[in-house]
């Protein structure tokens, strides 16, 4: 097991999503763009394993390219439009002799215009997005002089607030679900241990009443240790502060100011002091075992929380995954269906269309001027639409009235499948969370016995837990969810995603 670090960037995902960016254009461009930008008054979002900084370079640059496209298109139709008018003056004061040229022009703006609007709706639309197959791939490759045309709209969009990843993160605050970040709840139980002496113990003490001392960081300790015995690759140890965002008061521990970003990065010890504080307080400290499979773009985390009230402690444990990309969203092979004469073929009819329709409308503003303003009123929409989240974000930061500082969702929970697509890729990390289950429920077993503790109640309850069924078939997990008090068991279902039936929980991941 080895200590929190920087995760391995998934370079096929990452790839995957930056040529996507360029599929649709300016559309694609943004919907990436949106999910990747942040508010400077909301938290940090903790993102991994993916080159977001790339991604970002790829988005901004699908934008800056039809926007660019856009203003050529514009200034062509503007000087298109001059010419126009100017013919029609010599037309009326008969001027026949400038009157052709001028005419001839018009014309050959007008083919222009149109094959410069096509080439890049159906041309560079398909062309970029194939350098970023995997026979291709270059992390940046060069578009030509495309880039010195698009580089001020590109700049300005990389300035636009985009998530900055945090590789030592340790505080998360979240708008409604705690673990943020983490993906699919596929297991929980939670535990109610009486710490009631064993029959030995308490003809010792002479007092069957009462209750052995246990610190929680001892709890944790044990955990630890028995994971690390388990010798698991690529398997990290994380301490995680996990922060209820709804009203969040500014008391300088993890908002210093109301208009400012949370904390997202505190000293451990700290961590620990406030996530294991009044119960009253929205945030919690959990310790976290977390698997990456990076070939498979896959993420396991393993949540565990102990919390010691009078003669109870309680344990928590919560067990999700991070399932890899919507490929079918983000895949390259539409690409593949064509070959480059085709493409140049759809180009020209394209360019033949734009003309004929701007040819028949008044001023030529129906074809390719028509195209190249929609694209910048979609650019400044867009941009207005940004400054009006940000001012209203400030004003309710600024007010405090039922704000929420917290992220309902991560850039990479947005983009990921909603079902698992490799069977031998869940078939691990099951195998990993069902290691993990049974180490920690043996490290609080072999704690409560070491100090004296009767076992007899948990071990039955831990039995249970470890035996609950999880089945993988068809692309159908089923797991059980068990949740036990001091002196009772019983199978809860998982709410969210579940079918309810009476023996437990059934999440159905089938992919459609």
């Amino acid at each position: 097991m080895v200590e929190a670090s920087r995760e391995s960037q998934n370079l096929n995902t990452t790839r995957l999503l930056s040529g996507s960016a360029y599929r649709r254009g300016i559309l694609s461009g943004f919907d990436l763009l949106n999910r990747l930008r942040s508010s400077p008054y909301k938290a940090q979002s903790p993102e991994a394993t993916l080159d977001l900084d790339q991604i970002t370079s790829h988005a901004a640059q699908a934008v800056a390219i039809s926007v660019a496209f856009g203003i050529v298109a514009v200034v062509i139709w503007l000087v298109q439009l001059f010419l126009l008018l100017l013919y029609n003056h010599n037309k009326y004061h008969y001027y026949y002799e400038s009157n052709e040229f001028l005419f001839f022009l018009v014309v050959a703006l007008n083919i222009a215009g149109s094959g410069i609007v096509a080439y890049e709706l159906v041309y560079l639309r398909w062309s970029i997005p194939r350098r970023f197959l995997r026979r291709y791939y270059k992390p940046n490759p060069s578009i030509g002089g495309i880039n010195l045309l698009t580089r001020p709209i590109f700049r300005f969009l990389k300035q636009q607030h985009i998530i900055q990843p945090n590789p030592s993160q340790n505080v998360i605050t979240f708008a409604k679900y705690p673990f943020l970040g983490a993906g699919k709840k596929i297991s929980e139980w939670t535990i109610a241990i009486d710490r009631k002496p064993s029959k030995n113990e308490a003809e010792k003490s002479q007092s069957s009443q009462e209750r052995i001392q246990i610190p929680v960081n001892e709890f944790y300790s044990a955990a630890d240790s028995e994971v690390a015995k388990l010798q698991l690759s690529d398997v990290q140890q994380l301490s995680l502060l996990f922060v209820d965002g709804f009203e969040l008061n500014a008391d300088g521990q993890i908002l210093n100011k109301t208009q400012l970003s949370p904390e997202s990065n505190l000293p451990e010890e700290q961590v620990w002091s406030l996530g294991e504080g009044n119960l009253s307080e929205e945030r919690r400290a959990y310790r976290v075992y977390r698997y990456s499979n990076t070939e498979r773009d896959q993420r396991l985390s393993y949540f565990l929380r102990f919390y010691n009230l009078g003669s109870i402690t309680f344990v928590e444990t919560s067990t999700h995954i991070l399932f890899g990309i919507d490929r079918q969203r983000f895949s390259l092979t539409s690409t593949l269906k064509e070959g480059k004469f085709s493409r140049i073929v759809k180009t020209v009819l394209v360019t033949f269309l734009l003309f004929l329709i701007g040819a028949f409308t008044t001023y030529y503003l129906g074809g390719y001027a028509l195209v190249g303003l929609l694209y910048l009123v979609v650019f400044v929409s867009q941009l207005l639409t940004w400054r009006s989240e940000d001012k209203r974000t400030r004003i309710e930061a600024k007010f405090q009235e039922e704000y929420n500082y917290g992220l309902f969702q991560t850039f990479r929970e947005s983009i990921s499948d909603q079902f698992y697509d490799s069977y031998y890729g869940i078939q691990d990390l099951i195998m990993y969370w069902k290691s993990i289950d049974q180490a920690v429920l043996a490290s609080i077993i072999e704690m409560l016995k070491g100090h004296g503790v009767d076992t007899s109640q948990f071990q039955e309850m831990a039995t249970n837990i470890i035996n609950q069924g999880v089945m993988v078939s068809g692309g159908n997990f089923t797991a059980n969810q068990v949740t036990a008090g001091a002196n009772s068991t019983s199978i809860m279902s998982n709410n969210s995603r579940a079918i309810a039936n009476p023996v437990g929980s059934s999440i159905n991941l089938e992919k459609q």
